[in-house]
């Protein structure tokens, strides 16, 4: 069994008091699980520095984490499927991560799982000399990263991930993700990918902090077991073929609508 350790921030504001007492009684009732200790913050830290912490903290005592944020529904073989899979990799340091999601696409020709640069965070998994290189410095990356590199980063132009690292430097985003990213890129690591997705992100109804509301996203988390680990160490070419393919409709598609809603403004004057 899993053990599991929750770390709840404190409220944000006056307003949040309730529901953040409401989530923490409910914290206390879970069960199921080989042992369950729940971290309250007294201050809000924020969704990054508390993240981070956790993380930080806990891979120290257990060499290697699971991570879910609150907005992510697992299937039943998720837990199972992460935990294979840090056991299977764990000395293997071409793997540096571990993803419980994947991007909508054809799974014809691929097996259970595959390696890819591309780093998933809706329900994912490290180990504690993987983690022990992450840094969080938008500055830096931006002066050691050139052109050719920030287009591998953004999988060969399918879609801007590293407009985060800018709007991070630039104070207006605060995110963490997108720097484990940037470490992984940067040590040339894997990242071992589900090809069915075994989780659901439900913060796209809005409530989720940096979501927005697109149902290309809204992806449900299968339960099935996968066979047929990958051992040649190398990114999937199928795969991240279709999920390019996947990332530059949904920016057209983001395009076209974006060009539909100036128009009707214009329309409507």
């Amino acid at each position: 069994m899993t053990d599991l350790v929750i770390y709840s921030d404190a409220a944000k504001t006056d307003e949040d008091q309730v529901l953040v007492g409401q989530v923490r009684e409910y914290l206390l009732s879970i069960e199921g699980f080989k042992s369950i200790r729940v971290e309250l913050r007294e201050v809000n830290v924020g969704l990054a520095d508390n993240v981070i912490g956790g993380i930080s903290k806990e891979i120290q005592r257990s060499g290697r984490v699971i991570v879910l944020e609150d907005d992510i529904v697992v299937s039943p073989s998720f837990l199972c499927f992460m935990n294979v899979a840090l056991d299977r990799y764990r000395d293997n340091y071409h793997v540096w991560h571990i993803s419980g999601w994947n991007y909508p696409v054809a799974s014809s020709g691929l097996q259970g799982a595959f390696f890819m640069r591309l780093m998933n965070c809706w329900g994912w998994a490290t180990w504690s000399d993987r983690w022990s290189h992450f840094e969080r410095n938008p500055e830096k990356l931006l002066a050691t990263i050139g052109s050719e590199d920030i287009k591998r980063f953004n999988l060969d132009g399918a879609h801007d991930f590293w407009f985060q690292v800018v709007a991070n430097k630039e104070g207006v985003m605060r995110t963490w993700a997108v720097f484990w990213y940037a470490t992984i890129f940067n040590h040339e690591g894997l990242c071992l990918t589900t090809t069915q997705p075994l989780v659901k992100n439900i913060g796209f109804d809005g409530s989720g902090v940096h979501c927005g509301s697109d149902d290309l996203y809204k992806v449900h988390g299968r339960s099935y077991e996968v066979s047929g680990w990958p051992d040649v160490f190398e990114e999937n070419k199928i795969a991240v073929r279709r999920i390019k393919w996947l990332l530059r409709r949904i920016y057209q598609k983001r395009r076209i609508m974006s060009v539909l809603k100036t128009v009707w403004r214009r329309l409507k004057k």
